[in-house]
């Protein structure tokens, strides 16, 4: 790294300082009451580098006023600064001339303008050349005012937030598009695969447009169900069975007198009663007949309901475990990302630098502070002893301060690493258990509902019978005067009539279960589409969090005392890009003036690692900071000190 330290600047009829010369060392204290000098000093500092006061004006005036507060003419105004860089000394002048001339007949030399003469180790330079080796020494002025003024990088006004941002991303690594985050994830790919031209925002609108949609018509199901209730007839209180029951009795009835019309004219008496005893078997077989075909209906019915009910079941663990191990995922990759964020090199080299430095004594300054004398020996010797005591007192308490944090760094990891580890075993075994879920909903749904084939020996018996009896019924009768027979057959018939009408309301009620299940099925369909919706929104809130995380972290993981705040969530719940700094919670610029201070020193820490050089940092009202915290760069403070009636430098 380019270190620069400013080793002495001389002014000479700069504003009113005829002739003063400062000199300094890594540390300098500048105290003064108010219009004594001090802005006066760092405006010099700032001119002899880009021709600007502190305030970015090039017209400020800078002449050295007579007792009538008017320009003293015909003087050169001057600021010389004495460099040391890297160990080599540079010294570097910018003078302020008048240009006089004397009109062709007039008496007097008038004032006609300006010029600027450049120095470089006493060599003069053109503009152009003395602005290029400005630039080769220490960068651009926006470069220079955020390496010696530690409010500057959080002044709005000098650097806009998006510049801001983009310093910060770039010295962090992290400036990633929204696209860039998404190839590091296939869920996040897949996401925004979906968005075909839209924006996130966009398509989080729509998200919650067609879910609000589905919940309407999810809700309407209910509704749909109860008024499909309120229309289907209700069983009537003897139930269906005994109605058919009842249709089949009559019917028997009906098939006896049928049978006796059919029989009467040509058989006897007899024959007449055997074909009534038939007709009243063939009814007693086809009722058993029927039971054991409803039987065999019930149980497949059964079997099937098991089985729907075992893959429900399935699919739901199935679910869980997936989201288990998602879960598990993200933790392992948010770990693994904090893992690699955590560098122990700005803390070695800490420690590197601690051991380099070196205890110097001069015995000569040692002299007694009342009568200025210098002192004896033996005191010189203490007083070297307590201060070689006290360097390395300080030396061992900065080196064990930096170790500590490099211990608590290294815990961090490894229990980073443990979690992880606990994590990836319990994937695995979520996996071996998704496998075997995932085989056993595939056999479920394999399985088919089982076809009645054959309804078994008694079964096949009964059928022979009824078709052995129903074939000996089937013999024609004797032709006779049948209007009796079929005058007794109409009221029954009529009865049978009216509970047919009762037994039709039976297809309305099965057609209204079909329905019903339909509208059940519905219900599952939304609720599976909202749940399809409901999986982008929740990837697109990690998408979120991973892209804050991503950016910030790394940002942040810069610094120890201050945060930056990259991203804002706005009303509509998207995000917006921002870049403000955050000390303990608090922005810039609602923090007092002791903690910009700091955050700014800080800032160019960081900004002196990056960019390979190190400048002095001027600090104003010094007299509200009780402390700095720690920098390689060279200190100046100004202090306002109502005492200090001219400049006093320490």
């Amino acid at each position: 790294m380019k270190q620069i330290t400013l080793n002495s600047l001389t002014l000479r009829n700069y504003k009113r300082m005829k002739e003063y010369v400062l000199e300094l060392n890594q540390v300098t204290s500048i105290y003064g009451t108010n219009e004594t000098g001090k802005t006066t000093l760092a405006n010099a500092f700032i001119w002899l580098f880009w021709g600007k006061d502190k305030y970015d004006r090039k017209d400020f005036e800078i002449k050295t006023l007579d007792a009538n507060n008017e320009p003293i003419h015909k003087i050169d105004h001057e600021v010389c600064g004495i460099f040391d860089v890297d160990g080599v000394e540079l010294k570097i002048q910018r003078i302020y001339h008048e240009k006089w001339t004397k009109p062709r007949g007039e008496e007097f030399e008038v004032l006609k303008g300006h010029e600027t003469e450049f120095k470089w180790n006493d060599v003069p330079l053109q503009l152009q050349e003395f602005v290029k080796k400005i630039n080769d020494l220490i960068g651009d002025e926006m470069l220079f005012k955020m390496l010696t003024n530690p409010l500057f990088f959080n002044d709005d006004k000098m650097v806009p937030w998006l510049k801001r941002r983009e310093i910060l991303t770039t010295i962090a690594k992290c400036d990633l598009s929204d696209q860039e985050i998404a190839e590091r994830d296939p869920k996040f790919k897949a996401l925004f695969d979906k968005l075909t031209g839209k924006s996130l925002v966009e398509y989080k609108r729509e998200l919650a447009a067609s879910k609000k949609l589905l919940n309407e018509k999810l809700k309407s199901v209910p509704t749909r169900i109860d008024e499909l209730n309120r229309n289907t007839p209700e069983i009537p209180e003897q139930g269906y069975e005994a109605i058919e029951q009842e249709i089949i009795n009559l019917s028997k009835e009906v098939d006896i007198i049928d049978h006796k019309i059919e029989d009467k004219s040509k058989l006897s008496e007899e024959f007449y009663q055997k074909k009534s005893e038939r007709a009243k078997k063939i009814g007693e077989l086809k009722l058993k007949i029927g039971r054991i075909e409803q039987d065999a209906s019930n149980k497949i019915a059964i079997k099937s309901n098991k089985r729907n009910a075992d893959l429900l079941s399935a699919e739901q663990l199935l679910n869980n475990i997936k989201k288990s191990i998602e879960k598990d995922s993200v933790t392992i990759a948010n770990n693994n990302e904090r893992i690699k964020s955590i560098d122990l090199q700005p803390l070695r080299d800490q420690i590197a630098q601690i051991n380099e430095l070196k205890f110097t004594f001069d015995a000569d300054e040692c002299i007694c502070p009342t009568c200025r004398r210098k002192l004896d020996d033996d005191d010189v010797e203490k007083q070297e002893a307590e201060l070689l005591a006290n360097f390395n007192t300080e030396n061992a308490k900065r080196k064990a301060d930096i170790n500590k944090k490099g211990i608590a760094l290294k815990n961090e990891i490894t229990e980073l690493e443990k979690q992880n580890l606990e994590l990836e075993q319990s994937i695995d075994l979520a996996r071996e258990s998704l496998s075997e879920v995932e085989q056993d909903i595939t056999t479920l749904k394999g399985a088919t509902d089982a076809k009645v084939t054959n309804y078994g020996d008694e079964y096949n018996k009964l059928q022979s019978d009824l078709k052995e009896l129903e074939f000996e019924n089937s013999q024609a009768e004797p032709t006779v005067n049948l209007d009796d027979l079929k005058n007794s057959k109409l009221p029954i018939q009529q009865k049978i009539a009216e509970l047919s009408k009762l037994l039709s309301a039976k297809d309305q009620i099965e057609k209204s279960k079909i329905r019903l299940a339909e509208l059940q099925q519905e219900s599952k369909s939304l609720a599976q589409q909202i749940s399809n919706l409901e999986k982008d929104e929740f990837t697109i809130e990690q998408f979120t969090k991973v892209k804050i995380e991503l950016i910030e972290d790394p940002i942040n993981g810069m610094f120890t005392t201050l945060k930056f705040k990259m991203f804002e969530t706005q009303i509509n719940e998207g995000i917006n890009e921002v870049c403000q700094c955050l000390i303990n919670g608090v922005p810039f610029a609602a923090a007092n003036s002791a903690s910009q201070v700091n955050a700014g020193i800080e800032i160019i820490n960081v900004l002196n690692k990056h960019f390979g050089i190190s400048l002095p940092i001027l600090i104003d009202n010094r007299e509200g900071v009780v402390s700095l915290i720690e920098t390689n760069n060279q200190v100046i403070n100004f202090y306002v000190s109502k005492n200090d009636l001219t400049l006093r430098v320490e």
